[in-house]
């Protein structure tokens, strides 16, 4: 039977749909496997294991104020590791015990002492730890950045290790090392081992939060850009494509989005629009799975980068009102749409003296879409507020600043075509 030029073109765009729905479908959504139970039992285990063993390793900074020491971590391949760490503690009145941070980097990162200080400087102890079996010395005036003699699995190798048996995968050993530096914090005099929050940058948002879900010590827990759903964040799943089963085999086992159900304390999201490693749909999928109260502080003008992770001073004031009965950041509680206009419903302990609507009218990659902004109605008196929406707008969300200059963000709403 002879086939028409319009019979041929419809196969042909049928068979183009098939292989679009293929490529899209290469990897399923993170599903919990058997694995999940395993790791956490294996990591519950470490929460239990009591305070680590602490060796000197030599390096101070601050006059001595700051020590740089090494706790002893989990066994990889049978043999001892060993985890770098700059830890500092803030002065306190005799009897008195101050909260605590336990600080965790991104890849590329290290333990940073002035990330500590900046804590200390606030009245919290900290400690910055190493989950690369990496320590920064100084040499000739220099901070250079090695290995040292007891590492674990290397942090560069995150997801080609998750073949190997749970105990000798990168992931399992970062996690328990976060784990273990909230034991070792707590431990320390002067401590309140009852107030002690994580935050992690990036990648070590990602092991903040499964710590959090395993270690019900934490009282509060701060990722900045990190969230689940890798296999929907570029790089991420460009890496993860090619590794093919043992790609989806490291989602099955390690993506967050299996373990922020369990997480019940509050959390702060913070990240910004043009974030290429975790973009926002990923992120409010992530923020929308934990029990616990959830803020956000969503930015346009930020970078991806350590620098600015740490200086974020919403994070201060969240941890200040989760841990030292600070005053705490303003709160969402309502948002929605009438016809044109957006509006939303807030409350807050401090004045909320702007708000801002932030939008786009571009589609396609998110990175790559450009945002703009207005000043929106605040009616302090009735706490709302509200703007009209521009014609052609894709995605918007609302800020709202306090007389703190801090921010706090409602979740984005998509219009339109994406």
């Amino acid at each position: 039977m002879k086939t028409t030029k319009k019979e041929l073109g419809i196969l042909i765009f049928a068979a183009i749909a098939v292989v679009c729905v293929t490529a899209q479908n290469a990897l399923k959504k993170p599903t919990p496997s058997s694995e999940v139970k395993d790791i956490r039992k294996l990591l519950e285990a470490v929460r239990s294991s009591g305070v680590p063993q602490v060796f000197p390793s030599g390096e101070t900074r601050y006059a001595g104020t700051m020590k740089g020491i090494f706790y002893k971590g989990v066994p990889y391949k049978g043999k001892e590791t060993r985890v770098f760490a700059w830890y500092g503690i803030p002065e306190m009145k005799p009897g008195k015990k101050c909260p605590a941070m336990v600080l965790v980097h991104g890849g590329g990162g290290t333990a940073y002492e002035y990330w500590v200080k900046r804590w200390n400087n606030k009245g919290f102890a900290a400690i910055a730890i190493d989950t690369g079996g990496r320590i920064p010395r100084r040499i000739d005036k220099k901070v250079k950045i090695g290995f040292h003699n007891y590492p674990g699995p290397d942090k560069d190798k995150i997801f080609d290790l998750a073949n190997n048996q749970i105990q000798d995968q990168w992931s399992y050993h970062a996690v328990a090392d976060v784990i273990l530096a909230n034991s070792l914090i707590g431990s320390f005099p002067g401590v309140d081992p009852d107030r002690v929050g994580v935050t992690g940058i990036s990648v070590g948002a990602y092991l903040a939060c499964i710590a959090a879900s395993v270690d019900d010590r934490f009282k509060c827990c701060v990722p900045v850009y990190g969230c689940g759903f890798w296999d929907e964040c570029p790089p991420w799943a460009v890496k993860l494509q090619a590794l093919g089963n043992n790609g989806q085999k490291w989602l099955d086992m390690w993506d967050v989005s299996l373990y922020l159900n369990d997480i019940k304390i509050p959390m702060l999201w913070a990240s910004y629009v043009h974030d290429k490693n975790f973009p926002l749909p990923a992120l409010q999928k992530s923020y929308s799975l934990p029990k616990g109260k959830q803020t956000l502080c969503i930015r346009s003008e930020w970078s991806h980068s350590h620098w600015q992770g740490m200086k974020v001073g919403e994070i201060a004031a969240f941890v200040e009102s989760a841990l030292d009965n600070g005053k705490p950041l303003a709160e969402v509680l309502e948002q929605g749409r009438n016809g044109s206009e957006a509006w939303l419903t807030f409350k807050s302990q401090v004045p909320v003296v702007k708000a801002v609507f932030n939008y786009t009218t571009d589609s396609g990659v998110w990175k790559s879409r450009q945002w703009k902004a207005f000043k929106a109605k605040l009616d302090s008196v009735k706490n709302m507020v509200s703007a009209a929406i521009p014609q052609g707008t894709t995605v918007y969300y609302i800020h709202l600043l306090d007389n703190r200059a801090l921010i706090v963000s409602a979740p984005h709403m998509e219009i339109g075509v994406n």
